[in-house]
C-alpha cells in the first residue's frame, strides 16, 4: 500500500485488530541490554532519560508533566518536549535494566495519542525481525534497518520516503510506526513477550 490511503489511520489496526494487556506492576528487565552505554554529560551530569525514568518510576509523574516541564540538571525548564520523547526516555530506560509499570505506561501513551502496536502487528514485526535476521534483541542493526523493516512488516514504501515528500497523513503514519517499532524493540530487547 501507498500513497494517501498510508497514514490516514496511522496504523490504528483496524478491525480484528487485538489490543496488547500488559501486566500491572513493575516489569524488571533480566538483564542489560549489552549494547547500551550509560552517558553523562560534560558536567558531569546523568543522562536526560535517568530523570525521565525518575520523575515517571519514582515520583509518579503522567509523561505529559514531564513533557511539559522539563527538569535539566536539577533546574526545571520552560521549553517543553513532546510526550513521544518521554516515552524513549522511559523505553531507554528499560535497556539500562530499570524497571517500569508497563500497563500505566501504556496507558499514559494512549492518554497522549501514542499508538502501541497490536498483537497483530507485533507478531508481524517478530516474524520479520526473523526473516530479515535483525536480532533486534541481541544485534544493534534495528536502528539503521528501521524504515526498512517498517515497510516490509506493512507492505508499504511510505517509511523511506524522502520527509519532505510526505503527504501530511503520510508523515502521521509514518510517525506512528516508528513509535509502535520503536515500542516493540526496546520491549523485546528488555526481555518482555505479549
Amino acid at each position: 500500500q501507498d500513497g494517501a490511503g498510508e497514514g490516514a489511520g496511522a496504523g490504528g489496526g483496524g478491525g480484528g485488530a487485538t489490543a496488547i494487556e500488559y501486566p500491572s506492576g513493575t516489569f524488571s528487565p533480566p538483564t542489560k541490554y549489552p549494547h547500551v552505554v550509560y552517558k553523562r554529560d560534560k558536567k558531569g551530569n546523568g543522562p536526560r532519560w535517568e530523570t525521565s525514568y525518575v520523575r515517571f518510576a519514582q515520583q509518579r509523574e503522567h509523561i505529559q508533566t514531564i513533557a511539559s516541564r522539563q527538569i535539566v540538571n536539577g533546574v526545571s525548564v520552560e521549553k517543553p518536549i513532546q510526550p513521544r520523547t518521554v516515552l524513549n526516555h522511559l523505553l531507554t530506560s528499560m535497556l539500562h535494566q530499570r524497571g517500569l509499570d508497563l500497563s500505566r505506561l501504556a496507558r499514559e501513551a494512549a492518554e497522549s495519542n501514542i499508538e502501541l502496536p497490536t498483537k497483530e502487528e507485533w507478531a508481524a514485526m517478530d516474524e520479520q525481525n526473523v526473516l530479515m535476521a535483525l536480532d533486534v534483541a541481541g544485534s544493534d542493526e534495528f536502528g539503521k534497518k528501521r524504515g526498512e523493516f517498517i515497510n516490509t512488516v506493512t507492505g508499504s514504501k511510505v517509511a523511506t520516503m524522502e520527509y519532505g515528500a510526505k503527504t501530511e497523513p503520510q508523515k502521521e503514519w509514518t510517525n506512528a510506526w516508528y513509535a509502535k517499532a520503536d515500542w516493540w524493540a526496546h520491549l523485546t530487547r528488555a526481555g518482555f513477550k505479549p
